[in-house]
């Protein structure tokens, strides 16, 4: 067996093969000898180390091919006895290396393995006792068996030990792949030999040596022929690498090239090959000698490489340059820059082609992983938003062809994710993350896409939907194997998703509306309380569009003076006297008309607009109290209240804003009460505190609002500096028909009185409402009963009327009249939005 080396074989096995090959060689050559004059034998010999040696039968998967000799050998080994054959297998070894240039050592290691195989196979069939003269045919199958299975066991070894095995393969794989095909290629050869056995011996068989030597005469003649000089064949490609002569230098350089080099006839056929293209594709120069370029070109890009040869020559372009992918041996695909250029021999007027071979695998390679990377998110391998979208946009083109198909876009998205990253750290973070994503693709039946969009954002793709219900399945089975235990740094934690289901068709055309539609819905999802999943509908779409717009008009709206503050008043349950006002603040669009606070608070809070709006709310209502306090100077003592946002509350430049609105204003601290809710006060019980105690130092007066409302701040409401506890209207307008309610008030009036405190009981609208609270001692009150919002100049009214007349000490028949306010907004409050 011939290999191609791409490394020095090791010594250990170098010294045992040329000991067992010279053993052999001496055990057979006496017996040998005798068969010199022996015509039959002669020609065995001949058509071995002619025809035989220059036929090869490749072996895939393995860098080696039998020569057809090795059927010579085993025909002389089953006609003259296996010790015959011997000399006949080392000599047919040195001349298939001799035609491959192979000089020394590498002579011995080819003929070596050959002859020891050889002999072992004659010593193995005799020791059995299976070579019978009596039964020739089963004796000729049973040696080409064991002569098969000998020659590709030591050539295996051969292979394992400086032969070229298949990139990207273990060693045990290489030799057993090795083995087997090696194998299969001694078997076909042999079996040649075992059929060659059968015919009589005589003049049939002589007959047939004789054929097989004139023909390896002829082939003989026809290689001499061509390797001989002559005035046509001039250029060296034609003559062999023996004969440069007159192109010593070109052949030198082209031989001895860092890069592959070929010279290639008009039709594509390899002329003449240098060693490194030989080492590049893994093949000995003799394979690939005369062999066309399609033996060796990914036939993926063969036609592609012909098609740009054919057109460099009808256009007599003398230059060609493209990437071709090659295949090697065994079967490893590799890249190369090709570099043709076109030129004719002056002395045969032919047109030939010299091709240059870059090896650019690496370069490949690091361009495939760069797309990869552009496409795939690195954490968990999944696709990224790009090539998700451009697997949703073929989607929608199909559907588009189809009207019937159905597919789904999922939007998903871990709750609770940042509470496990913050505690656990991102590491674990991170695990939890591939963890999930490969429960995703659990979920998913073959042709569905999951991708990674963001940080802890999922999105996925169902294709070929058979009813929209099946979309929903889906999304159940993510749900329960999503909320099923998860194990981080040996630790459990749990999570969920929330999910948003955009059922498509094709009335999509862009794959970011449906992406968008899902995210939609899962944010609806999100609201509802998370773990769950909601299939979008258009009104959804309609909502976001409107949160959208207002966000941006809100951005405007300060600026463009489009927001004002209405005055409700805070009376005295004893004797209905004026006490203070309460600002509120509202937004008048000049096309949506009031815009409820419900709708834009919130959205300020998220955006962090609240933070000017509140600032410009305190500044106007300390304004305009001091503007009151001026203009009328005689009327008694009240206070304003004035919201403040949690983002306000916790915001850093609070102290120094309040500071800067008093001075700017000339308004007497005490006369100011800051409403902070019961939720902002308890996020931080410490830093609450302080905030606290640096306003109070300030003059100013604190109030709890919405007191009772979610927070359990009974345990720290003592600690507080407050001076105001405001009861929330949802337990004062059901006081009439709960009797809890009554109770929970009694319990927080109660409270306030033992810590010193006062009491705003809000949303009083009825008769018996104002009753109770009057019963239960309650000091202070504000609500429809009493006034509506007031524009300034009503709520200027108010204070000229209380001047005016003193309120009857016992409760009317009727509830007072104030004056009609100029608007009907209802009486929200600025809240900060959860």
């Amino acid at each position: 067996m011939i290999l191609t080396y791409t490394k020095r074989p090791a010594r250990a096995y170098a010294l045992a093969a040329a000991l067992l090959g010279l053993a052999a060689l001496a055990v057979s050559l006496p017996a040998s000898a005798r068969l010199l004059w022996d015509a039959r034998y002669l020609m065995l010999a001949f058509c071995a180390l002619t025809l035989g040696t220059r036929l090869y039968v490749k072996v895939p998967y393995a860098a080696s091919a039998v020569p057809v000799s090795a059927a010579f050998v085993l025909l002389t080994a089953l006609l003259y006895g296996f010790t015959a054959a011997v000399p006949l297998a080392a000599a047919a070894g040195v001349v298939s290396s001799l035609r491959l240039s192979r000089r020394g050592s590498a002579l011995l290691h080819d003929s070596a393995p050959a002859a020891a195989a050889t002999l072992l196979t004659g010593w193995c069939a005799h020791w059995l006792g299976l070579l019978s003269p009596k039964a020739p045919a089963f004796t000729a199958a049973f040696a080409a068996l064991l002569f098969s299975f000998l020659q590709s066991a030591i050539g295996s070894a051969q292979v394992s030990a400086y032969g070229r095995s298949t990139a990207a393969r273990s060693a045990p794989r290489a030799l057993l792949d090795a083995l087997a095909w090696t194998f299969t290629a001694y078997l076909v050869t042999s079996s040649l030999a075992a059929l060659a056995a059968q015919v009589p011996a005589g003049v049939a068989l002589d007959a047939l040596l004789a054929v097989a030597s004139a023909a390896a005469a002829a082939d003989a003649l026809y290689h001499a022929h061509r390797a001989r000089p002559s005035a046509e064949r001039a250029w060296p490609g034609h003559r062999g690498r023996e004969q440069f002569s007159s192109t010593h230098a070109f052949g030198a350089a082209f031989e001895h090239a860092a890069i592959g080099m070929a010279i290639l006839s008009a039709k594509g056929n390899l002329l003449w090959v240098n060693r490194s293209l030989c080492d590049f594709l893994g093949y000995a120069e003799s394979e690939l000698m005369y062999s066309s370029l399609k033996a060796v070109t990914h036939k993926d890009d063969f036609v592609t490489a012909v098609a740009g040869l054919k057109s460099m020559l009808k256009r007599r372009s003398d230059f060609l340059q493209m990437e071709v992918r090659h295949q090697r041996r065994g079967g490893e695909q590799v890249w190369a820059l090709w570099n043709v250029a076109r030129f004719t021999d002056t002395r045969d007027d032919g047109t030939y082609l010299i091709l240059q071979l870059q090896d650019i695998t690496e370069r490949k390679q690091s361009e495939e992983q760069l797309r990869h990377d552009a496409f795939h998110d690195p954490l968990t391998g999944l696709p990224n938003r790009a090539l998700f979208a451009d697997h949703v946009k073929l989607t929608i083109a199909r559907a588009k062809r189809v009207p019937t198909r159905r597919f789904a876009v999922l939007f998903l998205d871990l709750d609770r994710f940042k509470v496990i990253n913050d505690s656990l750290g991102h590491v674990a973070g991170d695990q939890l993350l591939v963890e999930v994503a490969r429960r995703l693709e659990s979920c998913l039946r073959q042709g569905d896409t999951v991708a990674r969009v963001g940080g802890d954002e999922f999105t996925i793709l169902l294709d070929d939907l058979a009813s929209d219900g099946e979309a929903m399945s889906v999304a159940e089975r993510i749900q329960k194997e999503v909320s099923a235990a998860i194990v981080l740094s040996g630790r459990e934690v749990f999570t969920t998703m929330s999910i948003g289901v955009a059922v498509g068709s094709g009335s999509y055309s862009d794959p970011e509306d449906i992406l968008r539609d899902a995210d939609t819905a899962m944010y609806r999802a999100k609201s509802l309380g998370k773990a769950r999943h909601v299939v979008f509908d258009h009104s959804m779409h309609a909502s976001a569009v409107n949160l959208l717009q207002i966000e941006t008009d809100l951005r405007k709206a300060l600026e463009k003076g489009q927001f004002f503050l209405l005055y409700q008043p805070i009376v005295s349950l004893d004797n209905f006297k004026l006490c203070g006002f309460e600002a509120l603040i509202r937004w008048h669009h000049p096309e949506r008309g009031l815009v409820s606070p419900l709708d834009f608070i919130p959205i300020a809070e998220e955006t962090g607009q609240i933070i000017q709006l509140g600032e410009w709310a305190l500044e106007e209502a300390c304004r305009q109290m001091h503007e009151w306090q001026e203009k009328y100077p005689q009327a008694s003592p009240f206070f304003m209240s004035v919201n403040l946002s949690a983002k306000q509350f916790n915001h850093t430049l609070l102290m120094a804003q309040v500071d800067s609105v008093l001075r700017k204003t000339g308004l007497n601290p005490r006369q100011l009460k800051l409403e902070i809710t019961e939720g902002a006060v308890m996020e931080n019980i410490d830093t609450a505190t302080e905030m606290l105690r640096h306003l109070r130092d300030l003059g100013v007066q604190l109030a709890i609002d919405d007191f009772g409302t979610g927070y359990s701040s009974l345990s720290y409401l003592h600690r507080f500096p407050i001076d105001t506890l405001k009861i929330d209207r949802s337990f004062v307008t059901r006081m009439a028909s709960n009797a809890e309610n009554v109770e929970i008030v009694r319990t927080i009036i109660m409270l306030a009185q033992v810590l010193g405190m006062d009491v705003v009981a809000e949303g009083v609208e009825t008769k018996d409402q104002l009753k109770i609270l009057r019963d239960l001692k309650c000091e202070y009150g504000q609500g429809y009963y009493f006034s509506r919002p007031s524009s300034p100049a009503d709520a200027e009214k108010i204070i000229v009327e209380t001047n005016e007349k003193v309120r009857k000490v016992h409760m009317p028949e009727e509830p007072p009249q104030p004056p009609v306010p100029n608007t009907s907004v209802k009486s929200l409050r600025m809240v900060s939005a959860d």
